[in-house]
């Protein structure tokens, strides 16, 4: 900084600037006092606001807990429901492939027993046949 430049002055030293010097300091002590008592109400009134703001975080927690319970109760319905439904699938299946079993064996027995059946049958038919000649 040369000799020549302007001095930068601060913004609360031109507050003061078209004042006398002792109403400047009584404006700077009103100031002074004002933060200071801004300050003592703060200072005061601490406590008192952390009780309500941890009491807020409590209450926001608890609500937060509540929601993520009532989701997770949700999903676990959900997953019991589809798992009913996959067994009662599955019961049909297994209940639909056994009587398919059942009813090809049954078909079979009744084939060869049938046919056995019908074999016996024309013997007698034919022994029969013969007997009337």
């Amino acid at each position: 900084m040369g000799n020549n430049e302007p001095i930068s002055v601060p913004p609360v030293a031109l507050a003061f600037e078209n004042t006398s010097t002792t109403t400047a300091c009584w404006m700077s002590l009103g100031f002074a006092k004002a933060l200071g008592q801004e300050l003592t109400d703060i200072r005061n009134h601490w406590a008192e606001w952390r009780f309500e703001w941890e009491n807020k975080l409590a209450q926001n927690e608890v609500q937060f807990l509540r929601s993520v319970a009532d989701l997770q109760a949700g999903y676990q319905h959900r997953g019991d429901l589809m798992d009913a439904n996959y067994r009662d699938v599955v019961r049909a299946q297994h209940r639909d492939f056994e009587g398919a079993l059942v009813k090809g064996a049954l078909a079979k027995a009744v084939e060869k027993d049938g046919a056995k059946q019908l074999d016996k049958t024309l013997e007698q038919l034919d022994a029969l046949a013969a007997a009337a000649v």
